[in-house]
This record gives C-alpha cells, sequence and structure tokens, in this order.
C-alpha cells in the first residue's frame, strides 16, 4: 500500500509510481468522493472524445485489419496489460 501526503496548502501528494500505474499526468481532473465518513474514494474523470481522439494516430503505421486488432487485444490480455 502507498502512502500519500497531504501538503500544508491541503493538497494530496500521490506517490510518482502510483500516477505512472493509473496513467494520470498534470492537469488530469479526478473525481473524489466521501465514503463513511472516514474513505475516500478517488477516480480518473472521464475524458471527452474530442480530447482522446486520434491520439494513437502517431503510432500506426498503416491501418489494421479486424483481425490485427482482435490479436492485439488477446496479446493484450496474455501479458496482463488489459
Amino acid at each position: 500500500m502507498a502512502t500519500a501526503t497531504v501538503t500544508p496548502e491541503g493538497l494530496i501528494d500521490v506517490p510518482k509510481d502510483i500516477l505512472e500505474r493509473l496513467h494520470v499526468h498534470a492537469g488530469d481532473q479526478l473525481e473524489v468522493e466521501i465514503e463513511n465518513d472516514r474513505a475516500m474514494r478517488i477516480r480518473m474523470k472521464p475524458r471527452a472524445l474530442s480530447k482522446i481522439a486520434g491520439m494513437l494516430r502517431p503510432y500506426i503505421q498503416r491501418p489494421l485489419t479486424l483481425d490485427e486488432i482482435d490479436e492485439g487485444v488477446a496479446e493484450a490480455f496474455r501479458k496482463g496489460e488489459l
């Protein structure tokens, strides 16, 4: 379990390895909920489709076939990436 620290300004300093694992970057917005008056749930705020459209384009050399997409997804599951 990782430990986050509250700064004197009231900000929560989350360890870098946790941010990297969750793919959270500077400027990302998070939703915060209070549970049972003692727990806090923090999750990524859903991004607008317009913000993520085309973000993979630089990594794609050519259009993929459906079979290639299926194999890529299956490989990611085998590796535990999804």
